[in-house]
C-alpha cells in the first residue's frame, strides 16, 4: 500500500469520518482555511422581519421557508390540533353539555369523530359542530355563547408541545438546507462551474465509493428490512447518497459557513409539572429532561441504557423519570412500584438498581427485581413490604393521571427543556439537542475534529 494511502486512511479515523477524505487541493479548496474551533452552530437572536436566519452576507427569509410544501402540511395539522385542544378543553372537560361549537376553521383533514380518536378524544355525541362559523370576528371558536380567543386556548399538551417540536425542528433543518444552497451556489459561481461540477470536482472525487457487505447488514437490521436482492441495491444507493451528503456537508461547515448561524425562530416551550418527592431524578442541572414511558420495551430500554450514564455526568442536566403505562399492563404497574419503593428507600442506589432491572421481565419479574437488590447488596425485607402494601400506587397513578391529562397515554417519549419528541428517538438525537441548548461549542456535525 503507498504512503499516501496509509495517510488518508489514518486521517479518516482520526476524523471519525468512514468514508470521506479530506477536500482536494484543487483552486477552490486551496485558499480556505479550518473554521474557528469552539463556535456553537445556531444562536438565537432576534433578526429583521422578514429575516428567519443570518450567516455572514448570506440570508435566509421567513418566505423562503414557508414555500416548502412540508410547511402546508404543518399548517393543516396545526390546525386539527387546535381543534382537538377546543374540543378537549372546552367540550369535553364541560362542567355541563355543550349544545354547540362554531369554529373559525373552514375544516379540518378528516372527520371529527376520527380526528378526535387519533389524539384520544371522546366524542361528545350531543354537541353540533360548525366550522366557517360567521360573527366571531377575533375570537377562533364560540362554544354554546362564550367565545373563545387564542389566548385562552392551553397549549401546553403534549399534541401541541410535540407539534410545535416537529415545526420549529422542521424550520432549523431548512434554514441549514437553503444557507448550504446558497453558500454551494455562490462557491460555484466564483470558479465560474455550475454546482454539480463543483460537487463533482471539489467534493466527490476523493469520496470513497464501495459499500461494504457490512455496512448494508447493519442497514437492513436497523430497519428491519427483508434481506433480498433488491433491498440490498437500494440500500447501497443509499448509503452511497448518505456518504455524498455528508461529504458536502464536511466542506460547508468546515471552511465555508460563517459560524453560529443567527436565527430568528420561536422555541417550544412546554412544560412539565414536578413534583420532586414523586420523581425519581438524576442530577441538578438547570436544563430539564424528563423521560415518560415504561421499562420493559426494547426501545425505551434500549434508549435509557444509553443515555444514563451521559445525563448522569453532566452538572448541567437534571433527569426524570415519570412512568406511563396502559392501565392493563398490570406487569409494568408491578415493576414501577418497585423502581419507586426503591427510590424512596436506597435513592443513592436507585439508577444502578433501575439499570439492572431495564428491558423485558416476563419470567419470574419478582425474583429478579430481588435479586438487582441483591446485586446492590441492598436489603429485600423493605421492598417487599413496600410492594405487599401497594404503597407507591398512589404515586404511580398520579404520574398516569397527568400523563392522560397532557394527552400522553403511552411511550416513550423525551422532553427536552421545551421541545417533545416520541416515536423512534435516538440518543445521537438527543445529545445534539442538548448541545445546541446548552450553547456548547460544537461549531457543527464536522468541526468535532
Amino acid at each position: 500500500m503507498k504512503k499516501s494511502a496509509i495517510i488518508a486512511i489514518g486521517l479518516i479515523v482520526v476524523l471519525g469520518l468512514i468514508y470521506i477524505f479530506l477536500p482536494s487541493s484543487k483552486k477552490s479548496t486551496d485558499s480556505l482555511k479550518p473554521g474557528e474551533i469552539g463556535e456553537v452552530y445556531f444562536k438565537f437572536t432576534d433578526l429583521p422581519d422578514g429575516i428567519m436566519a443570518k450567516s455572514g452576507s448570506f440570508e435566509v427569509t421567513e418566505r423562503e421557508v414557508s414555500l416548502s410544501p412540508s410547511m402546508d402540511a404543518f399548517l393543516s395539522k396545526k390546525k386539527d390540533v387546535q381543534f382537538v385542544l377546543i374540543y378537549q378543553q372546552f367540550v369535553s372537560r364541560a362542567k355541563k353539555p355543550v349544545k354547540t361549537l362554531n369554529l373559525r376553521f373552514s375544516k379540518v383533514s378528516r372527520s371529527v369523530s376520527s380526528l378526535l380518536n387519533q389524539y384520544g378524544v371522546k366524542l361528545q355525541g350531543g354537541t353540533k359542530i360548525q366550522f366557517s362559523s360567521p360573527n366571531l370576528s377575533e375570537a377562533i371558536a364560540e362554544v354554546d355563547s362564550q367565545k373563545i380567543y387564542e389566548k385562552d386556548i392551553d397549549y401546553n399538551n403534549f399534541i401541541w408541545g410535540s407539534l410545535a417540536t416537529e415545526i420549529f425542528h422542521f424550520k432549523l433543518a431548512s434554514v441549514d438546507k437553503i444557507l448550504k444552497q446558497k453558500i454551494l451556489k455562490a462557491e460555484a459561481q466564483k470558479l465560474g462551474v455550475s454546482e454539480q461540477k463543483f460537487r463533482e470536482d471539489h467534493v466527490y472525487k476523493r469520496l470513497i465509493k464501495k459499500i461494504s457487505k457490512k455496512d448494508i447488514d447493519t442497514y437492513l437490521k436497523t430497519y428491519s428490512m427483508e434481506d433480498n436482492d433488491f433491498n440490498r441495491r437500494a440500500t447501497r444507493d443509499r448509503l452511497l447518497l448518505d456518504r455524498k451528503k455528508r461529504a458536502l456537508d464536511y466542506i460547508l461547515e468546515k471552511y465555508l459557513i460563517k459560524f453560529p448561524i443567527l436565527v430568528d425562530v420561536k422555541k417550544p416551550n412546554f412544560s412539565l409539572e414536578i413534583k420532586e418527592e414523586w420523581t425519581p431524578r438524576l442530577g441538578k442541572g438547570p436544563l430539564k429532561i424528563t423521560f415518560l414511558g415504561g421499562t420493559r420495551e426494547k426501545a425505551s430500554a434500549e434508549w435509557l441504557e444509553k443515555m444514563i450514564p451521559v445525563l448522569g455526568n453532566s452538572a448541567e442536566i437534571s433527569f426524570y423519570y415519570r412512568p406511563v403505562f396502559l392501565a392493563s399492563n398490570k406487569l409494568q404497574n408491578t415493576i414501577t412500584q418497585a423502581h419507586l419503593c426503591v427510590w424512596q428507600t436506597y435513592p443513592q442506589k436507585f439508577w444502578r438498581y433501575f439499570q439492572l432491572t431495564l428491558g423485558s421481565l416476563d419470567k419470574q419479574t419478582e425474583n429478579k427485581l430481588y435479586g438487582a437488590l441483591e446485586k446492590l447488596n441492598l436489603k429485600v425485607e423493605p421492598i417487599k413490604k413496600c410492594l405487599v402494601n401497594q404503597s407507591m400506587q398512589k404515586v404511580v397513578q398520579y404520574h398516569n393521571d397527568y400523563a392522560n391529562y397532557l394527552g400522553i397515554h403511552l411511550g416513550p417519549i423525551v422532553y427536552v427543556g421545551g421541545e417533545v419528541l416520541h416515536g423512534r428517538i435516538l440518543a445521537k438525537d438527543v445529545k445534539h439537542i442538548l448541545e445546541r441548548q446548552l450553547g456548547r461549542p460544537t461549531g457543527g456535525l464536522w468541526k468535532r475534529d
